[in-house]
């Protein structure tokens, strides 16, 4: 047998397989799968001792799982009658443990399983290395601090709008766009999807009919059969609305039921490849420019969509926030004051930020949220032009607010579907008085500032520093303790990351239900609820903590014990809602808030 010595530094690997399918992955491969590691068939196995990062794709190259792991076995017989590697997990990700979960189960009433797989005779894997050679540099996508920066792989910068999906990458300090096709001049990608075949494939929706369309997904991600907007809806395009666990909202579309996530996932797949060709090279890191008033299960329900998809999350950035840094970017503007509004068919973010040189600070910010029916629609219609109004009178009342009036606004940034749209661009000319910045390619702006904000991420990461910029969580978070009454825990100018604690009285054996809620006025999101007793009298302490991307988790302290995390409840309705918490209306039926505005602005 040949003499192998390990590898001095982690090798990064592509295991190509002979499979189109994870099924058939599982029952023609999953024999050399176990619990903590998998043989790998090669006649170029790697020595003993040799730390991996690893990729296993499907013929097609679909991704199907990574991690990172250690050769612990190698198999090199000099007939070549069986060759190969055996690696012990050390990382998984999320898609990788459900597999072996899965090939586990499937064993169910045979054999119990060896917590590493044997080494049997398999079809030789074609094996890649490293992934992609970029000028001599050999990146490590698992392991890698140095993305997006000298000798690292570009994080991608991806905003995903009901209308389009858009991916950026930073090369040589410039944000790029990625085109559709290399060499192509057209940089937004469908985010509708249809049916091909039984599998969901992006649409461009010129070519196909509104029946045959799913569009507005990010509307649906996250969302719940009692969320505002969402109760009452039966019907999203051609697919039926029904709800699975926890009233999680789930489509039944070409005969079997999906999860929006799954169904993000595919669009997510497609920018990723893109990217990959643009760049010649890999990429496995993405920051997502979400909405202000996207909520933690929304963000969660993305996260997961982009672990489908193989991407590795770094982060989120507001999309107003996005558009400001890639503006400054580009211009190297002394300081500035101005506002960013961004509108696409789901959201209208409205963000008041201060520019100096290439840092972005937010000093206000609100969002809203279209009912998922309503996020379908493509034109600047009735809906997206009240959100506009409305957004309008919020930033009036802001600027009012003297902490904000030391400087006036220098100018206005329009981004989103709708930023080329007269309507738009008339009403925000007439309400505010204030010039509109040109701006060359505007659309792109947000995915831009996401990927210069990526690079930034991990340089400063790598470093050991703080984040390279704080923005506002912008929607409250609110406890409701019944017996009680409602607290606050966060609120929308929360700078992130932030935390904050309130005690309660207590009494001794008596039940506490405790219910989280994230959203504003009229417009709350459920997070959970938990239920407590205390063994004596006295307060019991809940801390909320929202990450520097705006993620929750709640902790708390009964008298006498030690804080521990609160694993909430989400499928039951909680006793008590917010103060001013009216019952959901049908998407098509506009909330009292609008009424109100649309009185303020003169309309019926």
């Amino acid at each position: 047998m040949e003499n192998l010595q390990p590898s001095s530094r982690p090798l990064s690997l592509r295991v190509r397989l002979p499979y189109s399918s994870e099924d058939e992955f599982v029952l023609k491969y999953g024999r050399n799968v176990g619990k903590g590691g998998v043989f790998v068939a090669t006649s170029t196995p790697k020595a003993e001792g040799t730390a991996l990062a690893f990729e296993f794709v499907l013929a097609d190259g679909a991704p199907l799982f990574r991690g990172q792991g250690v050769v612990i076995r190698t198999l090199l017989e000099t007939d070549g009658s069986r060759a190969g590697m055996t690696v012990q997990f050390q990382r998984l990700d999320q898609a990788g443990k459900a597999l072996v979960e899965r090939v586990l189960n499937s064993r169910q009433g045979g054999a119990t399983p060896s917590p590493l797989p044997v080494m049997p005779s398999a079809p030789l894997l074609e094996i890649t290395e490293p992934y992609i050679s970029i000028a001599g540099f050999t990146p490590d996508p698992l392991l890698s601090k140095a993305s997006g920066v000298e000798g690292g792989e570009p994080v991608l910068g991806v905003e995903l709008s009901s209308r389009a999906a858009r991916v950026a990458v930073v090369l040589e300090d410039v944000a790029t766009p990625v085109p559709r096709e290399i060499g192509g001049a057209r940089f937004d990608f469908p985010s509708a999807l249809f049916l091909k075949e039984g599998r969901p494939t992006l649409a461009e929706p010129s070519s196909h009919s509104e029946e045959e369309l799913l569009e507005g997904l990010v509307a649906l991600l996250g969302r719940r059969s009692h969320d505002s907007g969402v109760a009452g809806l039966t019907q999203h395009g051609p697919a039926r609305v029904e709800y699975g666990p926890e009233g999680a909202l789930e489509l039944q579309w070409g005969g079997r039921r999906w999860t929006p996530t799954e169904l993000v996932a595919v669009v997510l797949r497609s920018l990723r490849e893109a990217a990959q060709m643009h760049v010649k090279g890999p990429v496995s890191r993405v920051v997502f420019t979400v909405p202000t008033s996207f909520q933690d299960a929304q963000r969660r329900a993305l996260a997961e969509a982009a672990t489908q998809a193989g991407l590795l999350i770094a982060g989120f950035i507001p999309c107003s926030v996005a558009a400001a840094l890639a503006y400054a970017h580009a211009e190297s503007l002394a300081r500035k004051r101005l506002l960013v509004l961004h509108l696409d068919g789901a959201t209208l973010d409205s963000s008041i930020l201060e520019v100096t040189g290439k840092e972005v600070s937010s000093l206000w910010s609100a969002g809203q949220v279209a009912a998922p029916a309503e996020a379908r629609g493509s034109n600047l219609g009735r809906g997206q032009a009240e959100r506009l109004q409305a957004a309008l009178a919020q930033v009036a009342v802001a600027m009012a607010d003297p902490s904000l009036t030391s400087s006036a606004l220098d100018g206005v940034l329009l981004t989103g579907d709708f930023v080329a749209s007269a309507t738009m661009k008339q009403q925000v000319a007439e309400k505010l008085g204030v010039p509109l910045w040109p701006v060359e390619d505007a659309a792109s702006l947000p995915s831009r500032g996401a990927a210069l904000d990526g690079r930034d991420r991990l340089s400063t990461e790598r470093a050991r520093l703080p984040p390279p910029r704080a923005s506002l969580l912008g929607t409250a978070v609110e406890l409701v303790v019944t017996p009680g009454g409602a607290h606050r825990l966060l609120a929308p100018d929360a700078r992130l990351p932030a935390e904050y604690s309130v005690s309660i009285p207590c009494q001794k054996d008596a039940a506490l239900e405790l219910a989280f809620f994230q959203g504003c006025s009229g417009a709350w999101a459920f997070l959970g609820l938990v239920r407590w007793s205390a063994q004596r009298d006295g307060e019991l302490k809940i801390r909320a903590e929202a990450s520097a991307d705006g993620l929750l988790q709640f902790f708390g302290t009964l008298p006498d014990a030690l804080e521990r995390p609160l694993p909430l409840l989400a499928s039951e309705l909680p006793s008590s809602m917010p103060a001013g918490t009216q019952p959901p209306a049908p998407p098509q039926s506009p909330s009292g808030f609008m009424r109100g505005l649309r009185k303020f602005f003169g309309r019926s």
